[in-house]
């Protein structure tokens, strides 16, 4: 009473009997039961809540709860915060009682189809869900780590394979991973996150999460992340250092950094160094993946849907498959470029068939508005040359701050020109440092992953494939 479960999109439910009881069970395609608190009593928060819920253990399943916590400062956003418990069911044909604290609730009907909170639990049936501010009797966070439950899905390793899962993990999770052989956990250490205010750095929560694994003996994947618009501190984006891609399709902004910024590099280097001081001597890092730029931290030009949980620290900004480089940054530096290679600017007049009066002149320009057939040459290949210079760059700072750490860039797309990621260029400089590749374009036609991966293969690299280690050389 006073709980309702919607049945909608990603939470779609169906009434079924399991064992003799009414249930709501996930169907198969959706991955969550979310559920809106409707008492009185709970009509506004923030509050702290324990849940319990009674499910069927009848497959295996992995089960975790999400609620819209109030942030600190408190904002409107709606968040889809991670309770501190995981539960394992594995078929055991019997009901389970699974408990969740959630300090904090906003209950304010923020999430998906109006609700408070979901359960991620695919193909799970619930019996009932209970909602208290009392902690109630026999409530018992670490049952989800159940040691005879381990032993049920504990598996072996081949000697020297590193298996990674992500993102982040709490002890329950840490527990199951290592019962899975899993040697490390991906989480996305954004510069944002650590440094809220300038020369202000919080790392308290990777110190949790360190603990958590070296608790557990799992190894620790940082995907160290700045130039995207959620993970550059609002208070660079606000300062006159910063400067954003402006496309060429619009003339209008984005909300993440240009590379062409000299001011940017500093920053990068500042937070590199501050991450290597803290926990470069843990002990706790298998490698490090580099998030140098783009939507989410890949080595591509920003492309992509707009809105999404990218601007969860912005707001919705300008994105789209394009070409991103009107920014004044992006207008000199090509200026620049087109003064080295021609030295005059005669004979770049000659070559595009223009009449320059000076470099000065020159913009950047759209390639299907290019002059000619040379400049949209000239303009494609200083893009990507652009791209595998700050690639680099980042490699070449993160190797400084980690002399003998395994290092992975995370690239992706598929070679288009617009998104800049000259897959063969990439895997080449980044090799000079001992770096490898991490590519994100992976899916289940082995065709296309061929395609899209051949590259880096040629060029002798280690590659990991969606995070996985995969020993592949050319």
């Amino acid at each position: 009473m006073g709980l309702s479960v919607p049945s909608a999109g990603d939470g779609t439910n169906v009434t079924q009997t399991v064992a003799g009881d009414t249930v709501r069970r996930v169907v198969e395609g959706a991955q969550y039961l979310y559920v809106r608190i409707d008492h009185p009593a709970y009509n506004q928060g923030p509050a702290d809540l324990y849940v319990s819920a009674e499910v069927y253990d009848d497959d295996m399943s992995r089960v975790t709860l999400q609620f819209d916590q109030m942030a600190t400062p408190p904002t409107l956003a709606t968040t889809y915060a991670p309770a501190d418990a995981t539960y394992l069911l594995v078929g055991l044909k019997r009901w389970r009682t699974l408990h969740f604290f959630l300090p904090a609730a906003r209950l304010g009907h923020g999430q998906n189809h109006g609700t408070d909170f979901r359960f991620s639990a695919r193909g799970v049936a619930f019996r009932a869900i209970r909602v208290t501010v009392q902690k109630p009797e026999g409530f018992d966070e670490t049952s989800g780590v159940d040691p005879e439950i381990l032993r049920l899905v504990t598996v072996m390793r081949a000697p020297g394979m590193e298996v990674t899962f992500g993102n982040d993990a709490n002890p329950a999770d840490a527990a199951l991973f290592k019962a899975l052989s899993v040697t490390s956990v991906e989480s996305y250490v954004d510069w944002a996150g650590v440094e809220p205010e300038k020369d202000c750095w919080d790392w308290s929560r990777w110190d949790k999460q360190v603990a958590v694994l070296q608790g557990a003996g799992l190894k620790w994947v940082p995907f160290l992340i700045a130039g995207p618009a959620y993970a550059t501190p609002l208070w660079f984006q606000k300062s006159p250092d910063s400067v954003v891609y402006r496309c060429l399709e619009h003339d209008r902004d984005s909300k993440v950094q240009s590379l062409f910024n000299p001011a940017l590099r500093p920053q990068v280097e500042r937070f590199v160094r501050a991450f290597a001081e803290r926990y470069r001597d843990t002990g706790v890092i298998e490698s490090l993946l580099l998030g140098v730029t783009g939507i989410y931290g890949e080595s591509i030009y920003p492309a992509g849907p707009e809105g999404g949980w990218t601007a969860r620290l912005t707001g919705d900004y300008h994105n789209h498959f394009g070409w991103w480089a009107g920014d004044p940054c992006a207008v000199q530096a090509f200026r620049k470029a087109m003064r080295d290679a021609y030295g005059r600017v005669r004979r770049l007049n000659a070559a595009w068939g223009t009449a320059y009066a000076s470099f000065d002149d020159i913009a950047t320009f759209h390639p299907d508005r290019a002059p000619n057939d040379r400049a949209r040459a000239d303009l494609a290949e200083w893009y990507q040359q652009a791209m595998t210079d700050w690639s680099l760059f980042w490699v070449k700072t993160v190797r400084k701050a980690f002399p003998k750490t395994p290092i992975y860039l995370c690239t992706g797309g598929d070679g288009h020109p617009a998104l800049g990621a000259d897959f063969t260029a990439q895997a080449a400089a980044v090799a000079r440092y001992g770096a490898g590749v991490r590519i994100t374009n992976e899916g289940s036609d082995y065709t296309r992953n061929f395609t899209l991966t051949r590259e880096e293969n040629t060029k002798g690299q280690v590659i990991r494939k969606e995070g996985l280690p995969i020993g592949c050389r050319g």
